[in-house]
C-alpha cells in the first residue's frame, strides 16, 4: 500500500525563513544599536579630555607647578564646560598631560581614556580602573554629605561616642552603599605593585576601606577584612595623594594592625602606628 508523503506546509516554511532571517539580522541590529549608543559616549569623553587638558594648561600658567593634578573642583569645572550631563569618575595627569580619564557618559556608558585610546568598559570592569585617588575623593565627599566629620576627642559631631558606632563605621557604611554594597577592590596596577613587592597574600582579596586617623583625617587602607569596623589588617595605605606600604626589613610587604583614631603622621607627613613606627614606606609611583 502506498504511503502518503507529507511535505512542509506554507506556515512551516515561513517560520523557517523567519528563523534564518532573525539569526542573521539580530546580531547586526544589536551591533548597530550598540554602536549608536557608544558613538555619543565616545564623543562626550573626547570633549571631556580636551577640556581637561585645557584646565591643566590654565592651572600651570597660574602657578608653574610641574606636579599638576585635577581635583573634584576641577572635574566639576570640566563637566560644566562640556555641559553634556556626564560625570568624571577619575583623572590622572603626568608631566602636565592628561593621561587617563574614567568617564560616565550622559547615556550611562562608561568610557576609559588611557594611552591615547578610548574604549567602552563594563560596570564589572570599573573597579580595575578606579584607583585610590578616586576612592579618597568619594570618601571625602560622603563625609561632607552625611555630616560624619569626626573630632579628635573620640566623638563625632553629633555628640555620639566614637564606638557606638565609631566615626569610621558610619563613613564605611556610606562608602559601601556607593559601591554596590561592597568595598572596592584594588585596581590592577595597585595589585601588581603588591605582587612586585613580594606580598605573600592575595592582592585580589584586598579592599579599600576608609578610616579616621588620630587627628580626624580620612585615610584609605588596603584591608584584608571586608567588614565595617574600627580596625583593619592593612598592607597598603593611601593618604594625601600618596601610597605607603607596610614593609618589614627586606622580607617584602606585610599586613599590620591599624586601630581607628590611633594612626599619626610625622613631620614629613609619613603615617606611623603607635607600636609599629618604622614600617610605613612611601611608594614612588
Amino acid at each position: 500500500m502506498r504511503k502518503n508523503k507529507k511535505g512542509f506546509t506554507l506556515i512551516e516554511i515561513i517560520v523557517v525563513i523567519l528563523a534564518v532571517l532573525m539569526a542573521v539580522a539580530v546580531p547586526s541590529v544589536l551591533k548597530y544599536l550598540n554602536t549608536a549608543q557608544e558613538a555619543p559616549a565616545l564623543t562626550e569623553c573626547h570633549a571631556i579630555v580636551t577640556a581637561a587638558q585645557k584646565r591643566v594648561i590654565e592651572k600651570y600658567s597660574q602657578n608653574h607647578d610641574d606636579e599638576i593634578t585635577l581635583d573634584e573642583a576641577d572635574n566639576q569645572w570640566i563637566e560644566d564646560f562640556v555641559d553634556k550631563g556626564g560625570s568624571i569618575l577619575e583623572t590622572d595627569v603626568k608631566n602636565k598631560e592628561v593621561t587617563k580619564i574614567l568617564y560616565k557618559a550622559s547615556n550611562g556608558l562608561l568610557v576609559l581614556y588611557e594611552n591615547n585610546e578610548y574604549k567602552i568598559i563594563d560596570d564589572e570592569e570599573i573597579s580595575y580602573f578606579k584607583s585610590a585617588q578616586t576612592m579618597m575623593q568619594l570618601a571625602n565627599k560622603l563625609e561632607k554629605e552625611n555630616d560624619i566629620k569626626a573630632d579628635v576627642n573620640g566623638n563625632n559631631n553629633n555628640g555620639e561616642s566614637s564606638k557606638k558606632p565609631g566615626w569610621s563605621y558610619k563613613l564605611q557604611k556610606a562608602f559601601k552603599e556607593q559601591n554596590n554594597g561592597q568595598y572596592p577592590k584594588l585596581n590592577e596596577e595597585e595589585q601588581k605593585t603588591l605582587k612586585d613587592g613580594n606580598y605573600n597574600g592575595d592582592p585580589n582579596a584586598l579592599v579599600w576601606k576608609p578610616m579616621y586617623a588620630k587627628d580626624g583625617t580620612v585615610i584609605l587602607l588596603a584591608d584584608t577584612k571586608g567588614s565595617a569596623g574600627s580596625n583593619a589588617l592593612a598592607v597598603m595605605l593611601y593618604y594625601n595623594n600618596q601610597y605607603y606600604v607596610n614593609q618589614f626589613a627586606n622580607f617584602g610587604y606585610r599586613t599590620t594592625y591599624v586601630q581607628e583614631a590611633t594612626l599619626e603622621f610625622d613631620e614629613n607627613g609619613v603615617p606611623i602606628n603607635p607600636d609599629d613606627k618604622n614600617f610605613w614606606v612611601k611608594l614612588d609611583k
